[in-house]
């Protein structure tokens, strides 16, 4: 104190503290000052008479005392709040309010400091001077001018006794003397002082059963003075947190057990002296000391009882408690208590609070008798829960489940409750158990009736739904019957009034459906309630899809025919039969509901598809097939005609868990971390315009293909993996599903529908193994010849397979990287006078990855990467007059494209570019420029040491980028996409790494020649590509005699088989358009040249080497006649097709027929596809338009030749 007297905080101080406090910015005041310091500042101001806020000190000291002192303080702080204590309790009371206030608001703080700082072991002296200290204050009782701190007193030795167990012990008979001397209203106080003493003596103290004989010493005796008080010696040495087990255990014999039991009476004399709050913890107390001692219940019983009818829920708690604790003693007093809760909560003039509070009991006392295998009284009174028609929407939601649990008790137990019933103790009439439980359910929803007018969202709709949920749950929770065993539940009475009550509503008002179906999908959703939800949906395929009309309003139960089509278990015939006669009506009614075809029809689509991936093939072709055929040629929407017909050549074509896995592709959300980048083109939504995304690694550090593709990013780049099986797993994923494709194709084939067209080619080479035997064909030059080309590739499936690679090119771009902190942002470069030492990048790592189907990707090490200037760009360096150094100046031109094609004006530019470096003295470079053709440029950085000449010379384009090749081993010839991730360092040594773009792999990347046997040589090389195209055009058309041989491949442990699928692509193209095209990207793959005309076009350019030339075609005989009249052409006999407009002319300026049937010649192509498959184009040319015929025995690749082929007619 004195040392806080000489050092003083203002009252703008204390405001800032008690502020600072609350927060978080304590830290600045106990940086200025000790905690301690600022204790003893409040104390002391305490301790004046002239100061405003005293009570906020006290205050501030009870909720801050942990933060203030410290471990090494506390028993210094703790020695100046008692000080402060007994100073203030001997201050004389000038100000009788105020100074009685401050009292007991000081006892209060000593007390609270004494326990957060573990006064007991830490300043074991203080914590005796403050026990004295409240002792001496409630020693006088009924005194009546400090009664009020008499019992504040009271409640700080209880605390006290609280935290360190029989700290009282010794003072129990002092105790008892002043609780029985004691009349004014603080006997509160005492009373509950004095059953804490008594609570933890026989908790803590008396467990130890002794004699009942002997006597000992009493624990009342009041031999020894009140004070001075010691501490028990016991509690002297037990270690902190463990007081109660530092508790000596003593004997309980039959005089302290006489003594116990003549104290509890006592205390239950004088029950009118405790308010509802205190009895409820004089009450907690005096059961566990019964408990402990194993004294009867009756005992309080007797004297507590009343308090159930009383209407305080507190005092009801009170005698709720004993009955759970001692049952025994209320044997035959269940029913009052029962009454008396259900009276409680039916009478509307309490609050709705003590409602509530009431039907919980009701529950709890249900659940109680249930777990002790007593009879259950509230299904007897249930007719007394129906909800009232102003009842609270909580109170009725509760009492709807109340009658729940009652009808699921009715069930289980109706006999005895009809009996009870006609004994008379219920009014309600006797019903049988069949209808007990439907009544329980009609009568409770009346209080609900209000949804019938009220929206779908209001909430006594969907508290009418949560109560069918709750009738529907309970009724199943309750059955005993085994899971597989859940049929009788679905068989009661019960049950049916709720199916019939669903089904009802649906019809009436079409607006609940979405309300209907929340409530399945909440069935659905669950594991233990899912067979019902897939029961409600049986019923509704068999109840109410007959009561339904296909007129204008059966889409509002699409959604329904939509959960029924996904429950595999139901047939969906009349699904089908039912949005079949909706799209008859549909098509006659066109010119009432146009807008709404569109949508009508995208709805009955999506049932289709559902109905499709969820069902089996076998099940829904005949119905679903005519249905779709309807729609084809009978639905007024275009757009749907289409789709449909998509969907019926599906149906056709594909093998039903094929086709499953390709409608089923996007319904989840991408997982894959490898696909994260199409996962976010395709699912993430673009950023607000006010909000800041950090500046990503790919936006200076640039990874591009070397050419661009030629087939842009579409579908076909993300569906690789939906028309393969993934390895050896097929047998797995599909079981069961082969023998039923089998089914499904006989059954198509007894219809007349031909599936000869279904590939089988993406059969494992483990199903080939076990299910085929291999012929000796030895005698046929097709099957030798074939033998010995497969031998020739390699075995991918227990080795390596061949692989192809992809050029790309890695540029970076220091201006565009962002600054670090405390860094300012990177200036423009032009030149290398701008900067000391040019940008690189060191030690770049390049990681790649994808989820396509290819093998592992190999990682690119590049030593150093210098940063590409501004001038190659955006910006170029010219010299200013005035000035010797190069000057920025904007360029206004278009940016140019980088990627260089095979077309005449790359070649041009590769001349032009190999002149100026022949001429500069520069070596040429094969292709694109390689890591060890490329040096670093010496850079003179000092000014005036390099003029503009040598800088323009010594800023090569190609110096500045990075040659990579990603090298790719296809495990099935489709597009990817390739995810790179760069690890490097800058000049500064600081580590970058991140996300680059991701790489496009396009079909026209897998394209390679065919291997060839060493056998042939170059004069042979030819031929040799020609009769081995069409031995493999023979192997993959339908007819083909080499549909049953398997080939070995490399190392002969793995053996395949060709099954062949062909298409037709028409190119609307001019010949020598045509012609043009095929010389620049598909030169390598040409085999022969047919027809006279195209071959002299084909000589005279030079591009096509090593072909076979056959000029024996004759003009007009292609098969393009029959094509025009199919596409609109004109036909033989002059008519036209009037719906086809050549490019855009009229009829009269087409051109003549002739010219456009005629035809010049074809083209053979022979294109490989690693691992082992290949596309055969067969290409008739005309003057206006070619004719592809396509081959290949993968016939996945279709969709994709199909984009390469049209775009490779509209490149330039």
């Amino acid at each position: 104190m004195e040392r806080a007297a000489g050092w003083q905080l203002s009252l703008q101080d204390w405001e800032q503290i008690f502020y600072d406090f609350k927060g978080r910015n304590r830290s600045k005041w106990l940086s200025q000052c000790p905690g301690l310091a600022i204790l003893e500042q409040a104390l002391y101001i305490v301790a004046k008479k002239d100061y405003p806020f005293k009570p906020q000190l006290l205050a501030f000291i009870e909720e801050n005392i942990d933060v203030l002192i410290g471990d090494d303080d506390a028993e210094e702080a703790l020695g100046s709040v008692v000080e402060a204590l007994r100073t203030v309790l001997e201050s004389p009371l000038d100000n009788l309010n105020a100074s009685s206030l401050l009292k007991e608001q000081m006892m209060t703080t000593a007390t609270v400091a004494m326990v957060v700082l573990d006064g007991l072991h830490i300043a074991l002296h203080h914590l005796q001077v403050l026990v004295e200290v409240l002792l001496g204050v409630i020693n006088r009782p009924n005194h009546g001018l400090d009664r009020q701190a008499r019992g504040t007193a009271c409640e700080c030795l209880r605390e006290l006794e609280k935290a360190y167990p029989c700290l009282l012990h010794a003072c129990a008979g002092h105790i008892l003397f002043l609780f029985q001397s004691e009349r004014t209203h603080v006997a509160q106080s005492y009373t509950l002082l004095l059953t804490t003493t008594l609570h933890n003596l026989a908790c803590y103290m008396y467990t130890t059963p002794g004699s009942r004989s002997g006597g000992a010493s009493s624990f009342l005796s009041t031999s020894a003075p009140l004070t001075p008080f010691s501490v028990p010696s016991f509690l002297v040495t037990s270690d902190p947190g463990e007081e109660a087990l530092s508790v000596p255990s003593r004997e309980l014999t039959s005089g302290v057990l006489k003594e116990f039991r003549r104290v509890v009476g006592l205390l239950l004399e004088r029950p009118q002296l405790l308010t509802s709050s205190g009895m409820l913890e004089f009450v907690s107390s005096l059961i566990d000391i019964a408990a402990a001692l194993e004294l009867q219940g009756s005992i309080l019983k007797l004297q507590l009882y009343s308090f159930i009818y009383t209407y305080n829920p507190l005092l009801c708690q009170v005698v709720l408690m004993i009955y759970f604790h001692f049952m025994d003693s209320f044997k035959g007093e269940e029913g009052a208590i029962f009454k008396r809760l259900n009276l409680l909560c039916n009478d509307p003039q309490q609050p709705s609070v003590i409602r509530l509070l009431a039907v919980h009991w009701l529950l709890g006392l249900e659940r109680l008798l249930l777990s002790k295998d007593r009879k259950p009284y509230l299904a007897m009174m249930a007719p007394s829960m129906y909800p009232l028609i102003y009842d609270p929407l909580s109170l009725k939601a509760l009492k709807l489940d109340t009658l729940a649990h009652c009808a699921a008790c009715v069930q289980s137990m109706g006999t005895e409750i009809v009996t009870q019933q006609q004994s008379g103790m219920s009014n309600a009439p006797p019903l049988q158990k069949a209808e007990a439980a439907s009544k329980l359910f009609k009568d409770g929803s009346v209080c609900l009736s209000a949804f019938r007018w009220l929206p779908s969202w209001s909430s006594e709709t969907r508290l009418m739904f949560r109560m069918m949920h709750r009738f529907f749950t309970v009724d199943v929770m309750h059955s005993q019957s085994e899971p597989d065993d859940d049929v009788e539940p679905f068989r009661s009475a019960l049950f049916k009034t709720l199916e019939a009550r669903l089904i009802s509503l649906s019809l009436q008002f079409r607006r609940l459906v979405p309300c209907l179906l929340m409530l399945v999908d909440r069935f659905l959703l669950c594991d233990s309630h899912k067979r019902l939800g897939e029961h409600l949906l049986q019923i509704f395929n068999k109840d109410l899809l007959h009561q339904v009309t296909p007129d204008k309003h059966l889409p509002a139960y699409f959604p329904i025919l939509e959960r029924i089509a996904e429950n595999g278990s139901i047939p969906p015939g009349d699904i089908v039969d039912l949005i079949s006669e909706y799209a008859r009506n549909q098509a006659a009614a066109v010119g009432t509901e146009n807008q709404s075809l569109w949508v009508r029809g995208s709805q009955v689509l999506l049932i289709c598809r559902t109905i499709i991936v969820h069902h089996y093939s076998s099940r829904v072709f005949h119905p679903l097939s005519h249905l779709l055929a309807f729609l084809v040629f009978h639905f007024p929407d275009f757009e749907i005609q289409d789709s449909a017909r998509t969907y019926l050549r599906m149906l056709v074509s594909i093998p039903g868990y094929k086709l499953r896995n390709i409608l089923k592709y996007g319904d989840e959300q991408i997982k894959d971390p490898q696909f994260s980048q199409v996962s976010s083109l395709l699912q993430a939504t673009p950023p607000s315009p006010g909000s800041k995304q950090p500046l990503q690694v790919a936006s200076y550090i640039h990874l591009t293909r070397a050419t661009a593709l030629m087939v842009g990013q579409s579908w076909s780049l993300v569906l690789h993996d939906l028309f393969q099986d993934q390895g050896t797993a097929v047998n797995e994923s599909v079981h069961g599903e082969t023998a039923l494709s089998e089914q499904e194709e006989g059954l198509a084939a007894e219809d007349g529908v031909q599936m000869d067209g279904v590939d089988r080619s993406l059969e494992t080479e483990d199903d080939i193994s076990h299910t085929v035997t291999l012929e000796d064909d030895s005698g046929s030059s097709e099957s030798q010849m074939l033998h010995e080309y497969f031998a020739l590739i390699p075995d991918y499936i227990n080795g390596s397979g061949l692989k192809v690679k992809v050029p790309c090119y890695l540029k970076f771009r220091a201006d565009a990287q962002p600054a670090h902190a405390g860094e300012s942002p990177r200036s423009t470069m032009s030149g290398p006078s701008f900067s000391k030492s040019w940008p690189a990048l060191y030690a770049v790592v390049l990681s790649f990855s994808t989820s396509g189907p290819y093998g592992h990707v190999p990682s690119v090490h590049i030593p150093f990467l210098m940063s590409e200037p501004l001038d190659f760009s955006e910006r170029s360096a010219v010299k200013d007059p005035s000035s010797e150094e190069l000057q920025i100046v904007e360029s206004k031109e278009e940016p140019k494209v980088s990627a260089r094609l095979n077309t005449e004006e790359g070649i041009e530019a590769k001349i032009a570019e190999a002149q100026e470096r022949a001429d500069k003295g520069v070596p040429e470079k094969d292709g694109m420029p390689k890591l060890e053709d490329k040096e670093k440029p010496e850079i003179d950085t000092g000014h005036g040491s390099m003029d503009c000449n040598s800088a323009s010379e010594q800023l090569d384009e190609d110096a500045f980028k990075e040659a990579v090749v990603l090298e790719l081993e296809p495990r099935q010839p489709v597009p990817t996409i390739i995810d790179a991730h760069i690890v490097t360092s800058d000049e500064e040594g600081r580590q970058i790494q991140g996300q680059l773009d991701s790489i496009h792999v396009g079909i026209e990347d897998l394209f390679v020649k065919a291997p060839l046997p060493l056998r042939v040589s170059s004069s042979e090389l030819s031929m040799y590509y020609y009769n081995l195209f069409n031995v493999l055009w023979e192997a993959c058309g339908k007819s083909g005699k080499l549909h049953t041989k398997f080939f070995a491949l490399s190392g002969e442990k793995e053996y395949v088989s060709i099954a062949g699928t062909e298409s037709v692509k028409l190119l609307e193209s001019r010949a020598d358009k045509v012609v043009d095209v095929v010389e620049h990207f598909l030169s390598p793959y040409v085999v022969s040249a047919k027809g006279g005309q195209l071959i002299s076009l084909l000589k005279d350019s030079g591009e096509l080497q090593d072909i076979v030339w056959q000029e024996d075609c004759e003009p007009g005989n292609s098969r393009i006649g029959h094509l025009a009249i199919t596409y609109g052409l004109t036909s033989g006999d002059g008519s036209t097709n009037p719906l086809y407009d050549y490019r855009g002319q009229s009829n009269g300026d087409l051109p003549h027929p002739d010219a456009v049937r005629d035809n010049i010649g074809s083209l053979c192509i022979l294109i490989f596809l690693p691992p082992r498959f290949h596309i055969l184009l067969k290409m008739d040319i005309a003057d206006w338009s070619t004719l592809a015929h396509i081959r290949t025995d993968y016939w996945p690749c279709l969709a994709y030749v199909d984009e390469f082929l049209e775009a490779l007619i509209t490149t330039r």
